[in-house]
């Protein structure tokens, strides 16, 4: 999904997002470069899904997403669409399509990361100035639940009993994406205990009702104006 394109009155400037999102990975890239239990630390597979897993950390104890991405349910679990992207626009010699993602904020992340065949390392280190203490915090319990996983394993053993992706994913389609509802988030696996993210039900509900309060205000702040419908309609 693209957080935006290149139009007149773009900011020339990366998005906050795009930085932030680019500080979370490289909090993952340090802590495993001298981790002996992390496996597949460097492979962008993996840290996608410890993205994921920091985004649905910080969803329900705290009604909001750590990356502010959208996320797509694709054969490999769940997947933070721009982040994703940006992560491909880092490799030598590609050149982003603006309809996933904005030429700022790629140019933003080559400036700091590189991706070759399946690793991502770090060229110039993003900081940590777009991070809360909560962020870190999510991050943290991110990354000591999955830092021993496999990247496949944490993309198909764990990550495909969540139900943001088991209700979004249709085996055996033409299409190879699907949109993920963040709703979904907020739910347990289905048909077995979940053994990573358990909340305090308090702390769940109230989670949750703050995304759905946070969710409508920003549709009624985006809304057109009666006004501009009607410029629109003339």
């Amino acid at each position: 999904m693209p957080r935006g394109s290149l139009v007149p009155n773009t900011p020339t400037v990366p998005t906050f997002s795009a930085i932030k999102t680019a500080q979370a990975l490289n909090f993952f890239l340090k802590e495993s470069a001298d981790d002996s239990k992390s496996r597949d630390g460097k492979k962008y597979l993996k840290l996608i899904k410890l993205l994921w897993a920091a985004d649905r950390f910080s969803l329900r104890n705290f009604g909001t997403e750590l990356t502010e991405d959208r996320y797509a349910a694709l054969t490999y679990g769940p997947v933070a669409s721009s982040t994703y992207n940006l992560i491909r626009a880092c490799k030598p010699n590609e050149v982003p399509d603006p309809k996933w993602t904005s030429i700022v904020d790629a140019q933003w992340w080559k400036e700091h990361f590189e991706t070759r065949d399946y690793d991502v390392a770090i060229i110039s280190d993003p900081g940590t100035d777009h991070l809360s203490k909560a962020d870190i915090l999510m991050l943290e319990k991110a990354y000591e639940h999955f830092r021993s996983k496999g990247a496949f394993e944490a993309a198909c053993d764990i990550s495909h009993v969540y139900p943001e992706w088991t209700r979004a994913f249709v085996p055996n389609s033409e299409k190879k994406s699907f949109r993920i509802q963040t709703i979904d988030f907020f739910d347990d696996p289905e048909n077995q205990p979940d053994e990573y993210f358990q909340v305090d039900p308090e702390v769940l509900k109230a989670a949750r009702e703050h995304f759905v309060e946070r969710n409508a205000l920003r549709e009624f702040i985006t809304q057109p104006t009666q006004d501009t419908r009607e410029d629109a309609t003339a």
